[in-house]
């Protein structure tokens, strides 16, 4: 699997290496993790090459979508448009006027607008956010690297 992801610094001596349980969880199962020890970078990495499904507006009428628009909404928070997103799909709904892709993360980040972030559906029914700014820091990070 390709890394799509630059670290911004040297880790540390004392960052412990990813277990095999790790290695085979989910973008969420990290996140919570990351959460308790406040260092989001393997959050990042496992975003950045984790398939999640979003949220479109097409204009196909067959089972291929080729020709979509993201679903952007608005956040209620900073009043900033977002697309919404799911490793799973069962976290969120689709309207009869949408369908829901399947992309990875690296993918979405540089598919997206500047002026638009990320909220991460979770299956508690609650949302992590990725701020505009944030999006386009893992954009750049992104972009960084080299295949």
């Amino acid at each position: 699997m390709k890394n799509f992801f630059r670290r911004s610094t040297q880790p540390s001596a004392s960052t412990p290496v990813a277990s095999a349980p790790e290695a085979l969880a989910d973008f969420e199962s990290i996140l919570v993790a990351c959460k308790a020890t406040g260092d989001y970078t393997p959050a990042w990495e496992r975003f950045a090459n984790t398939y999640f499904f979003v949220r479109v507006n097409t204009n196909d009428n067959g089972a291929k979508t080729s020709d979509f628009r993201f679903h952007i909404f608005q956040n209620r928070q900073d009043g900033k448009p977002y697309i919404s997103i799911s490793e799973h799909m069962q976290n969120f709904s689709v309207t009869e006027e949408q369908k829901a892709i399947r992309e990875v993360g690296g993918k979405l980040v540089a598919m997206l607008n500047p002026e638009v972030g990320i909220a991460v559906a979770l299956s508690n029914k609650g949302a992590f956010c990725m701020p505009p700014d944030l999006v386009g820091w893992l954009r750049a990070s992104i972009q960084g690297v080299k295949p």
